[in-house]
């Protein structure tokens, strides 16, 4: 088995490196994070390669249409990480993540305390 799991992460790392900004793109990296939260072992290669695409291809990345399929808790993580790529701008951001809460079915527009900002610092 622990054969199996080094031939998966070295196979998945090399297609992680010449990944390009494609929907299967996307898909395998949102696959494989995925995947990493619930595999016990050494799996930190993975989940630092994938978040290293995140953060080079930030822009395509959260206009993809697979950015809404994300989890509550990969969001977050993308989210709390000061290096994703400086060609985004917060507002693009913030309407990313207005997409993933829409598709979701999180977003109730006509409950004023959805967008209490009072909070935030």
């Amino acid at each position: 088995m622990r054969g199996a799991r080094e031939e998966f992460q070295k196979a998945a790392n090399h297609y992680i490196q010449k990944a390009t900004e494609s929907e299967d793109s996307v898909n395998f990296i949102l696959k494989v994070m995925h995947d990493a939260n619930f595999v016990s072992g050494d799996v930190e290669c993975l989940v630092s390669a994938t978040l290293n695409y995140v953060d080079n291809h930030t822009p395509y990345f959260v206009m993809s249409k697979s950015f809404v399929d994300l989890s509550v808790d990969l969001l977050v993580l993308i989210l709390q990480r000061d290096t994703l790529h400086q060609s985004l701008s917060e507002l693009q951001l913030y309407l990313s993540v207005l997409r993933w809460a829409r598709q979701r079915g999180n977003l109730d527009t006509s409950d004023a305390s959805q967008f209490d900002t009072v909070e935030i610092r």
